[in-house]
């Protein structure tokens, strides 16, 4: 009887354990987890971000990217939970940084009209 009880105890104890570990890792690892998060959507096109399954999927995709520490310790599913969570405040970051690319590409087209003029004069002296 106590043996059982013992049994069930350690059990728990063990989950809670884990549990934590897992939350400290998460906090430890999160820049680099939203940042793997971020490339992966920043290849999805914007209605597809609205759409919970095609989310869901893109999350799964990205927890085989993560870092081996990181997938052996966390869970797939505490791992999306977790970024589920967070969806909001990274969709917004993958929006901002898909606006700053396209800024960027806009700035890289207009220069490279200016940078063959200027080589074309520099190469008659």
């Amino acid at each position: 009887m106590f043996s059982n009880l013992k049994e069930k105890i350690k059990s728990k104890t063990e989950d809670f354990s884990i549990k934590d570990k897992s939350t400290e890792l998460w906090d430890k690892f999160y820049p680099k987890i939203e940042e793997t998060v971020i490339n992966g959507f920043l290849d999805i096109a914007e209605d597809k971000l609205k759409n919970e399954e095609d989310v869901k999927l893109v999350i799964h995709k990205v927890y085989e990217l993560l870092p081996t520490l990181v997938r052996l310790t966390l869970s797939r599913e505490f791992f999306v939970e977790k970024i589920c969570l967070h969806k909001e405040k990274i969709l917004e970051k993958v929006i901002s940084v898909k606006n700053e690319r396209q800024l960027d590409e806009n700035k890289m087209l207009d220069m490279p009209e200016t940078l063959v003029i200027e080589k074309t004069n520099n190469s008659n002296d």
